[in-house]
């Protein structure tokens, strides 16, 4: 599975065309900028806990859709920034235990 091209910026970390995917080290981490309800800013950053480009982007690109529902519950009231970033980060792990389910599986019916 392709997830795009890598470009490496001005500071050596190495960026994926996946909106928000960045790696650190080894490690694929996302990092997004939150607005908030006045001139600031902040950002939400959570590491993907994988050193595999290939699964990075596919988590990262489920936390872009995800966030995006967040911020609109945000924004409607619906869910605190708090609440919406403990969803972001149990789905980093669902995501995680689903490709390693799948893993397991195709180890054991290599069709």
């Amino acid at each position: 599975m392709k997830c795009g091209s890598l470009v490496s910026n001005s500071g050596g970390r190495i960026l994926a065309t996946i909106p928000y995917l960045l790696q650190r080290g080894s490690t694929w981490s996302w990092r997004r900028r939150v607005p908030e309800f006045s001139t600031k800013t902040r950002h939400w950053q959570l590491s993907l806990r994988t050193t595999d480009r290939s699964i990075a982007c596919i988590i990262a690109r489920r936390l872009n859709y995800e966030c995006d529902r967040m911020l609109d519950a945000i924004t409607d009231a619906k869910l605190t920034p708090v609440q919406a970033k403990a969803w972001l980060t149990s789905v980093v792990r669902s995501e995680l235990d689903r490709i390693e389910r799948q893993r397991r599986v195709s180890r054991m019916d290599p069709v």
